[in-house]
């Protein structure tokens, strides 16, 4: 269960799929909307597994005659009608979009298992299971924006929501003991909560010549992959390029993303007089970003706390980045210092641009120690995060 498939920034969401398929299993993909193969940057894996045919979006009546009369025909059955009142007794109000949730839910009742990427994907399932209606084991899987809850009161339905998942799911996933302490706060047993880093596809990530080497003359390229938002930070690798160029130092920076600052940071590329070292690339495919990492030196994860408490749960570009044999520089941030190593990786105090150029320049000034971080990265990611492993974790718990 998913809001929106396929979502181009949601890769691990398909790999997941993917990796269940190839263990023979049966895939239904429920959805309150579906997109186009288009939206997905995995398109020829979406296309050769045939993903489209197994994504059932829900969908109700719109007009108000089709609506009353589907529903009442709907009533007829015992079943929706007994479930249809418990539904209206426990959200205490009464809702013909329930009838219809309980139809497209139907099929569905007593299969095997539902997995609820990001909470508030769950829509009325773990209400159902509370109920009776779902019989099936139930895993919900935060990956990080679901555990940030402002306190403003329209959220208090959302709060609801999760008191009813904490309380029914058979188990919640998390993906780094950061994630885990944050769903902890939100009321979630400890007991309830395992442990499950997010996976890759290790097959994808399989670079051409490792361990990297740096060049010897033309320039450093560093990447940054992530949607152009304030919590990506993409603004301080900017302004330690900067710090950088000025120094002398030949550096080429890609950034790759979408999103509602992109005007503002290419009006900052242009501020900061670095039209000539930066390329922001917008949304690309997965083959792209794969031909990048290849091309690139140095990843720069610059996730930071944003101005409403957020902070990255995992950063799962950095088990791709590592994969790839790219080291990690970037900020202690949320659940970062878990996906990378000491071995791998650089890390420094948040929005410190200073302490970031200086940290990019320890990663590249020695070719014998940046060789070794390059084998390490690739190991850590092989080691760490295999999707079959997180499957298999899924499984086994």
């Amino acid at each position: 269960m998913v809001t929106v498939f396929p979502n181009v920034s949601e890769t691990f969401v398909v790999s997941n799929i993917l990796q269940v398929l190839d263990q023979g299993k049966k895939v239904i993909i429920l959805v309150q909307k579906k997109k186009s193969s288009k939206n997905s940057s995995q398109s020829e894996l979406y296309k050769r597994y045939n993903l489209d045919e197994k994504v059932l979006e829900f969908r109700e009546p719109k007009k108000s005659f089709q609506r009353y009369f589907k529903a009442i025909i709907l009533l007829l059955n015992p079943l929706i009608f007994f479930y249809f009142i418990k539904c209206c007794i426990a959200l205490q109000r009464i809702s013909l979009e329930f009838i219809f949730k309980l139809n497209y839910y139907k099929p569905y009742r007593k299969a095997n298992l539902f997995h609820i990427h990001f909470a508030f994907s769950g829509d009325l399932v773990p209400l159902l299971k509370k109920i009776g209606f779902i019989k099936s084991k139930i895993i919900v899987t935060f990956h990080g924006i679901d555990a940030f809850l402002r306190e403003e009161k329209k959220y208090s339905n959302i709060k609801k929501r999760y008191d009813v998942i904490f309380e029914t799911v058979n188990l919640i996933t998390v993906n780094t003991p950061y994630l885990k302490e944050k769903v902890i706060g939100l009321g979630c047993s400890s007991n309830k909560i395992k442990i499950v880093p997010v996976g890759i596809n290790l097959k994808l990530y399989a670079p051409k010549i490792l361990p990297k080497i740096l060049p010897d003359k033309t320039s450093i390229r560093l990447v940054s992959i992530g949607r152009l938002i304030e919590l990506k930070g993409h603004e301080y690798g900017l302004r330690a390029v900067k710090i950088l160029i000025d120094k002398g130092v030949n550096i080429h920076y890609s950034i790759i993303g979408t999103g509602n600052l992109f005007e503002y940071l290419r009006g900052l590329v242009n501020e900061l007089e670095l039209h000539n070292h930066v390329e922001l690339l917008g949304a690309c495919s997965q083959e792209f970003i794969i031909k990048e990492l290849e091309l690139s030196h140095v990843f720069l994860m610059l996730s930071i706390t944003d101005s409403e408490g957020r902070a990255e749960a995992q950063g799962l570009v950095t088990a791709e980045a590592q994969a790839m044999g790219l080291p990690i520089v970037g900020f202690k941030s949320g659940g970062v210092p878990y996906a990378v190593s000491a071995k791998t990786s650089i890390l420094v105090e948040e929005k410190n641009i200073k302490e970031l150029s200086s940290a990019i320049i320890e990663c590249v000034q020695n070719p014998e120690r940046y060789s070794r971080m390059s084998l390490e990265a690739n190991a850590w990611a092989n080691n760490n995060f295999d999707v079959s492993k997180m499957v298999d974790a899924y499984y086994n718990i």
